[in-house]
């Protein structure tokens, strides 16, 4: 005994899948066709979606969404213009650009006179003279700075002054910046040369002591350079 409406519930049921089947079938299509408009490309030679417009049956709104022939893809929709109204190329200068251009360096020197060079007696020290006429450590290094920088300072005048020493007459009070040359409102010397002689002359007359203050040595130097900070050096090119 078969229950009321048992068969055609089961024809309605095959019709239901086969239908289901269809209807899968058919999203998947719309599927393909919505990511070929996306992409601008052709999912196939049967696809009814034209290249870079996306397709009114695949549920989004019309619009052109750009192709390879007509210019670059856009994905989205046009929201505006970049328009650039000004380019403007900015020139960076280097501290070589303004040595060629007039720039004027002024070398000051402050050499440590502070024990832990040790003295000019013992071999080991960085002020130590050899017998045959080798120039100390200290007296090296400035010439080789000096040589250079000199090229850059036109009147070829030094000034030169000492830190971490006890200076004479006493040789009690350690200073942290004394004049090489004896006279603090003097303190410039003459050439390279003429530094070399005022530091060798130093060495005999003070003693070396410490610590390493360097602050007033720095200030000194930051207060010669200050009424130059907006001078203007003629271009020596013209």
């Amino acid at each position: 005994v078969r229950p009321p409406g048992r068969s055609g519930t089961g024809k309605s049921t095959s019709k239901s899948r086969g239908g289901t089947k269809d209807s899968h079938r058919s999203a998947g299509s719309r599927r393909i066709s919505d990511l070929s408009a996306v992409s601008g490309l052709s999912a196939s030679p049967r696809s009814s979606v034209s290249v870079g417009q996306k397709s009114a049956s695949s549920g989004g709104s019309s619009g052109t969404w750009g192709t390879a022939a007509k210019g670059p893809i856009i994905f989205g929709k046009h929201v505006g213009d970049l328009v650039i109204d000004k380019v403007e190329v900015m020139r960076s200068y280097t501290f070589l650009d303004y040595l060629r251009g007039g720039l004027e360096l002024k070398l000051g020197m402050a050499i440590d006179f502070t024990r832990s060079n040790r003295g000019p007696s013992l071999k080991e020290s960085r002020h130590h003279v050899d017998p045959t006429g080798v120039e100390s450590s200290y007296a090296t290094a400035i010439r080789a700075i000096g040589s250079v920088m000199k090229s850059y300072d036109q009147d070829d005048r030094y000034p030169v002054y000492g830190f971490g020493a006890q200076i004479p007459p006493t040789q009690t009070i350690v200073s942290d910046c004394f004049a090489l040359t004896g006279d603090f409102w003097d303190p410039e010397v003459d050439g390279i040369d003429g530094i070399l002689r005022a530091y060798k002359r130093a060495l005999q007359v003070v003693r070396l002591h410490g610590p390493s203050h360097l602050d007033k040595v720095i200030k000194l130097f930051a207060d010669m350079a200050r009424p130059y900070a907006d001078a203007i050096t003629p271009p020596v090119n013209g």
